[in-house]
């Protein structure tokens, strides 16, 4: 398992990312997803953000030159267009992965 496998899986195992998904499988208008994810504290872009195929609930991890998970990016609503436009929530990771 290489480094990056290793923060896709905490990102997967974290209990935001749970949360999310659980507040995403309890709303199904993207209007109600984004007020539930605002009042429980997340922080959802207000612009689209392209994030390839995959589907709601998947997870862009960005990794910064050290290799170190700097944060990651978890899809909210379905895709559009060419490069899968997506409403998503931002969650950092850089001060919690050693």
């Amino acid at each position: 398992m290489n480094y990056s496998d290793l923060t896709f899986n905490e990102v997967l195992n974290s209990y935001e990312y749970k949360q999310i998904s659980k507040i995403i499988a309890d709303n199904k208008r993207i209007s109600d997803r984004i007020e539930s994810l605002e009042i429980a504290g997340f922080n959802v872009l207000p612009y689209k953000k392209a994030m390839g195929s995959g589907g709601v609930g998947q997870i862009k991890v960005c990794l910064a030159k050290d290799r170190r998970c700097e944060c990651a990016y978890i899809q909210i609503s379905c895709g559009e267009g060419r490069y899968n436009y997506a409403y998503v929530v931002f969650l950092p990771f850089r001060n919690r992965i050693n």
